[in-house]
């Protein structure tokens, strides 16, 4: 497979820069040295954790440095957030706690935690600043191609896909509760925007799951 890096600038008020480049590759990267208490798999293991390769959690160890990137500032602070990919560039400004949204998912994302394995192909296509239909689009898109590419093409499977999506929201919103527990102990105790960027991709994991069907009817009136 080949390299592929996606790198998030934020542009400050004072003009200075803050980047976190992100690989994405086929497996999580190796563990880093040195890596702190928070990112220990015991210390506050979110409920029902499924994670068994190691004594450290997956999700912690991505979000180690993202989470220290901007972690003296306010999450409310403007700044211009610049997403660089090989292909093409994004720019928006907006909070930092949305900026950091975006990167913390991306890292989620390809961290290996089981809870996010459904969401690991949507990394390599990573869409910054998605809105929540862009979102509902890319899920089910992924929900369908993913068995599909593995040959699976008993379409009668399909007939519990609002179930199985909400299910895997579900275990999601229970394993950011457990992140953002973890972020408040350990990580950022006395900066709110680390959680408050994964509470931004709770909540549209939220809006997607409560009203799928009729948002799904919502993107079924632009084929017709």
């Amino acid at each position: 497979m080949e390299k592929k890096e996606i790198t998030y600038h934020f542009t400050l008020k004072d003009m200075s820069r803050v980047s976190y480049t992100v690989e994405i590759s086929k497996q999580p990267m190796p563990e880093p040295e040195g890596l702190p208490e928070w990112t220990r798999l015991e210390f506050h293991q979110c409920e029902g954790c499924r994670w068994t390769q190691s004594d450290r959690c997956p999700v912690a160890v991505g979000l180690h440095g993202p989470a220290m990137l901007l972690d003296k500032l306010p999450s409310y602070e403007t700044a211009e957030v610049l997403v660089e990919t090989s292909e093409r560039n994004y720019l928006k400004s907006t909070t930092i706690q949305e900026g950091l949204s975006g990167l913390f998912g991306l890292v989620m994302a390809r961290s290996g935690c089981p809870a996010f394995e459904p969401f690991k192909g949507m990394a390599w296509f990573h869409l910054p600043f998605a809105t929540h239909e862009e979102t509902l689009f890319r899920v089910v898109g992924t929900y369908f191609m993913k068995p599909y590419l593995e040959g699976k093409t008993d379409w009668k499977e399909w007939e519990h896909i609002i179930d199985d999506i909400q299910t895997i929201y579900r275990e999601i919103y229970e394993v950011n509760k457990g992140i953002i527990t973890r972020l408040k102990a350990g990580a950022a105790p006395g900066c709110d925007a680390p959680f408050n960027a994964i509470t931004i991709l709770n909540s549209i994991g939220n809006m997607v799951a409560m009203s799928f069907e009729d948002r799904l009817e919502d993107i079924r009136s632009h084929f017709a």
